[in-house]
């Protein structure tokens, strides 16, 4: 009895063991069936249940059929450029579509958020084998040393680490262990741009906000997929969301890259033919695989110079693909395939453009980068060269004749770059790392801002020479003092190998740092002159070599000294100089009874004003650039950029005078005269400028730097170029013979024996009389007719006309091709009766102006709308040399307040017309 009670509970238990072991097998199975259904479910799924709403919310943005073009245009079998081991199998068609398709939203309104977009872009890119070397982790472990090229779109910053990375494309693979890398680390910053172009279609600034990253989410999945030895490395990326940040560490997107040096006009002309020829064949090879691309044809419409970066001997690469398009344009008709107006012989086939992408690229290419490399040729290729420049003008020519072409050039002159032999090869390779290397030392702490937009690998030197260190090599800025806005004009000047002229020593420099190391090594040399506000940023720097830096040391805009500490003279200048400017304060405040100081830091009376002023003029600086380049044709200077026309006026010797004329009334003095420069020193090509200067009431030569410092301070650049300067007490002796020329000049000349006034651009002969055809508008106009080219250049001609009280018969107006000049700019604040605001009634506005002008918008209640305009243009003169007191006539007639009172006025109807027809129908 007791061994079968024994053996039932046995049984018992051996069922209830058997039996849990079943409940646990059954249960395991079903969860590993309900883990791998959920790890296989969507991505979506992963997400929190807000973001999920939102992600099908959204879902209709992307039918699986709206990028069906893509595949027709998809081309595999091109090894070069397909990652490792990628096929079009393995790659995946599907992939690319629904990259494409999520990369290039058509409507706003169903658009992905950027953080949702930039986790299916990381899915889609693991799925196609094109992961980042770097984690977002790794990248992290980075410091940022220094910013390269920051802008209201993207901040573009140096990365360093003592450790070597393999990039997608074995980049830097011989590195050493422990050796310092550079990298150039892309991010997002506020693209207010893109936002504006979403609101015009989502009136949502949180949701349009953050709608820039976008563009470099596009340039993250190009630079990866997109493999061409012409193209920059890519050295990784992460993708983790849509935050702005400085912090490395809570920025959402970035990109890294290999370092290189932007490629310049100055660069270009420096290298020796051969060269040129390598690098112009290297940019149409890659112009070449963007017309055939795996993607289709890709067009570039926004391409310029400074968007290839060198990175080797003449090896140049292109670093920004944030503009790429995608597709050929639409259309219906042939005339839909004209370029700028033009039929450049493009058809209309399926519906597209076939064949624009390509012609569009070889005119920005064309322009912007093959006509500089290819222009100044050896005798023997010129014939050849100015035909071949001639068909890519014409656009009759391919990228594929083109490269066959360059390919045939190169091979005549492949000995010339191969002269120096292995050793040579070394030496200039050596001296391109010393270079970069150069580039891109600097202070660990200290941040340069770089005010244009697409500028990715911008040199960096210092931003404050008080506080870096290095070598000799790397000289020691703190042996170095800095005075901002000056200059010793005439003096101080000696003789010294490789100068560029014969009277001084003049030379460019690539760096703040080099021209540092050559005066630091000469022991003659105690100071030198940068002609440059920001000498820390430029590519190239001409510098003057001074021997001297005792006293008069003269203020002058766009000019900075450096000199050695072992003297306290300079020191003692720069004091005197903040007291002179402090003095300009007082004296600006006294004269016009009210408003606001003239601070040397300080909306619309401080620092914030000019801050503001300084941001908006960076954003539009393509727009500036465009503007200049067409005054300056105009102007009998093609080709020539106004700080090289002023810095040529300033540096180039005297030759003789022509041309006398009197101004003003029977008592004043002085006058005009054309000055004709000596020009047989290279580089320096301006042969005559105009020079006023007037000791009488009006003094004409203040009254047109007031306007022409007006005209650039709001961008508009219809006034002639000016600079304002001196004649040297050598070359006024030589004058003085002249006794017409001592009656009218004579009693100006200063105690030092300096004549100063304003250098003028002389107005070319095809300047002519021209009228006004844009009709005035009693009252403001019932609907808005969008303006032309010709009334827009008209309406910003007048508001200077109206700003600058300009006394003007109807026949007076001077212009070229419908762009009014100023060329009269010296009668400016002789009719402060003037009222052209009827002109303004049509509520048209260029917005560039709108922006600057609001920047001075009053504070505090005040009646006026514009409260220190007319004080920071009046700052803006006496900097430059002049001394605003001594105009009787303009101090009388409150040249300060009526510069305010016309600009309120301008800009009261400006407000008038937004708020009943909005921003985007007035301002243009």
């Amino acid at each position: 009895m007791v061994c079968r009670r024994r053996c039932l509970r046995l049984r018992s238990r051996s069922s209830f063991a058997l039996m849990v072991i079943g409940i646990v097998f059954v249960g395991a199975v079903l969860i590993y069936h309900s883990l791998n259904s959920s790890g296989l479910s969507s991505h979506d799924n992963s997400l929190s249940s807000r973001e999920r709403k939102k992600l099908l919310r959204y879902q209709p943005a992307h039918p699986k059929d709206s990028f069906h073009t893509i595949k027709r245009k998809f081309k595999p079998g091109v090894p070069r450029v397909l990652p490792t081991g990628g096929t079009a199998q393995n790659l995946g068609i599907k992939d690319i579509q629904d990259i494409l398709s999520l990369l290039y939203p058509s409507d706003w309104k169903i658009t992905l958020e950027p953080d949702e977009a930039a986790i299916i872009l990381k899915d889609k890119l693991l799925d196609l084998n094109l992961q980042s070397p770097l984690s977002c982790r790794d990248i992290d472990d980075h410091q940022i040393i220094g910013n390269i090229g920051s802008s209201n779109k993207k901040f573009v910053e140096q990365l360093q680490k003592t450790e070597v990375f393999g990039g997608f494309n074995g980049y830097n693979q011989n590195n050493h262990r422990n050796e310092e890398k550079r990298m150039v680390l892309k991010s997002q910053g506020k693209d207010m741009q893109t936002k504006i172009t979403c609101m015009k279609t989502v009136y949502n600034a949180d949701f349009c906000g953050p709608m820039g990253n976008y563009i470099l989410m596009r340039e993250i999945f190009l630079f990866s997929f997109l493999r061409h030895p012409g193209l920059v490395n890519i050295l990784g990326y992460c993708l983790r969301g849509d935050h702005i940040s400085m912090d490395i560490r809570k920025k959402g997107l970035m990109l890294v890259m290999e370092p290189g040096v932007p490629l310049t006009s100055g660069m270009v002309t420096s290298l020796p033919w051969a060269h040129r020829v390598q690098i112009a064949l290297n940019v149409s090879l890659l112009m070449d695989f963007f017309n055939s691309s795996p993607l289709g044809s890709l067009g570039l419409p926004q391409l310029q110079m400074k968007d290839f970066v060198l990175v080797d001997k003449y090896w140049v690469k292109l670093a920004d693909l944030g503009d790429v398009s995608m597709e050929e344009k639409s259309c219906s008709w042939r005339s839909d395939c004209l370029l700028q107006g033009s039929d450049i012989g493009v058809d209309c086939t399926h519906n597209q453009c076939k064949g624009l992408n390509m012609r569009t690229n070889m005119k920005i290419v064309g322009a912007n980068v093959l006509e500089p490399l290819l222009r100044d040729c050896p005798s023997e290729e010129n014939g050849q060269m100015v035909e071949m420049l001639g068909r890519i003008t014409r656009l009759d020519v391919s990228f594929r004749e083109l490269v066959l072409f360059l390919q045939n050039l190169a091979k005549k002159y492949e000995s010339d770059d191969t002269e120096e032999g292995e050793d040579g090869d070394e030496n200039i390779q050596d001296r391109i790392i010393n270079h970069l290397n150069q580039k891109w030392s600097r202070d660990n702490t200290n941040h340069i801002q770089d005010k244009s937009d697409n500028i990715i690998h911008k040199e960096s030197n210092i931003q404050n020479v008080d506080k870096d260190e290095g070598t000799l090599q790397n000289p020691q800025p703190k042996k170095y003092g800095r005075l901002n806005s000056s200059n010793f004009p005439g003096i101080y000047d000696y003789a010294c190998p490789d100068s560029r002229v014969t009277w001084g020593c003049v030379m460019t420099k690539d760096s703040l740092f080099d021209a540092m190391n050559y005066c630091t090594a000469d022991p003659v040399c105690k100071a030198f002159v940068v002609f440059s506000s920001h000498p820390e940023l430029d590519n190239k720097l001409t510098v003057v070599f001074k021997n001297q830096t005792s006293g008069n040391s003269r203020t002058n805009l766009g000019t900075t000294i450096f000199y050695k500490k072992t003297t306290t003279v300079v020191e003692q200048d720069f004091i005197i100089s903040r007291d002179k400017l402090e003095k300009v304060n007082k004296d600006l405040t006294e004269r016009t009874g009210k408003g606001e100081k003239v601070l040397l830091s300080g909306p619309g009376k401080t620092k914030d004003s000019r801050e503001c002023m300084e941001h908006n003029l960076a954003i539009q600086q393509d727009a500036l650039s465009t503007r200049e380049k067409r005054l300056m044709a105009h102007m009998g200077l093609k080709g020539v950029l106004e700080k090289e026309w002023r810095y040529a006026v300033q540096i180039q010797r005297v030759e003789n005078f022509s041309s006398l004329r009197a101004l003003g009334s029977s008592g004043s003095k002085g006058g005009t005269m054309i000055i004709n420069f000596n020009t047989t020193n290279p580089g320096l090509t301006i042969s005559k400028a105009k020079f006023i200067a007037e000791d009488g009431p009006k003094q004409s030569h203040i009254a047109f730097s007031l306007l022409y410092h007006m005209d650039r301070l709001l961008g508009l650049y219809h006034t002639p170029p000016a600079v304002e300067s001196h004649i040297t007490p050598q070359q006024v002796q030589m004058f003085m013979k002249n006794s017409t020329w001592k009656s009218m000049f004579g009693s100006m000349v200063d105690t030092d024996g300096f004549l100063r006034g304003l250098f003028v651009a002389p107005t070319p002969k095809v300047v002519k009389k021209s009228v006004i055809s844009l009709l005035p508008s009693s009252d403001i106009v019932t609907s808005v007719m969008p303006f032309d080219r010709t009334q827009k250049m008209q309406l910003e001609y007048i508001l200077l006309w109206w700003l600058g009280y300009m006394p003007k018969p109807a026949d007076l107006h001077r212009g070229f091709k419908g762009h009014l000049i100023h060329v009269d700019a010296d009668q400016a604040f002789h009719n402060t009766a003037v009222n052209v605001s009827s002109y303004f009634n049509h509520c048209q506005f260029p917005n560039v102006v709108f922006k600057i002008l609001s920047c001075f918008r009053c504070h505090g209640g005040q009646p006026s709308r514009i409260c220190s305009l007319g004080q920071e243009v009046a700052r803006r003169v006496e900097l430059s040399g002049f001394n605003l007191t001594s105009s009787h006539y303009l101090l009388e007639n409150n040249y300060i307040g009526v510069i305010n009172r016309a600009a309120s006025s301008v800009i009261e109807i400006v407000d008038v017309c937004i708020h009943k027809f909005g921003r985007e129908v007035v301002l243009y």
